[in-house]
């Protein structure tokens, strides 16, 4: 399935990641943005309104939870879905990050197929 003109905003400070997500999303037709940084996230969303946010937990002096935390307050930002790619794999930050309302969370190394797969199916949800 090809998801012409929607957008997914990658929030990631690796760089080599971020160009892995863009070159496996565009798979999708999906415009894909990126932000190496909370601070950056925040000017985006200023401006654009993505229909995903694929977010990494453990950025350099930052941690991606912060972001959570601050959408779900945030009546614009709450309508906007969630996936966390990260390498952390600790149940209990899953579970709270689950619990502040992500749609899903991929560990790192993404694996390109399930990636597609989680994506379609959190675009195909919020078009519903």
């Amino acid at each position: 399935m090809k998801f012409s003109g929607k957008m997914v905003l990658v929030v990631d400070d690796d760089e080599r990641f971020i160009r892995l997500m863009k070159l496996y999303l565009e798979e999708l037709d999906l415009i894909v943005e990126s932000c190496e940084s909370l601070k950056e996230t925040y000017e985006v969303l200023d401006t654009y309104s993505p229909d995903l946010v694929l977010l990494d937990l453990n950025m350099t002096n930052e941690f991606g939870g912060e972001f959570l935390v601050l959408r779900n307050e945030n009546k614009k930002l709450k309508k906007i879905p969630v996936c966390i790619c990260s390498a952390n794999q600790d149940y209990m930050i899953a579970k709270t990050v689950i619990d502040l309302g992500v749609n899903d969370y991929i560990v790192k190394p993404v694996e390109k197929d399930l990636l597609l797969k989680k994506v379609s199916k959190i675009l195909k949800r919020s078009e519903v």
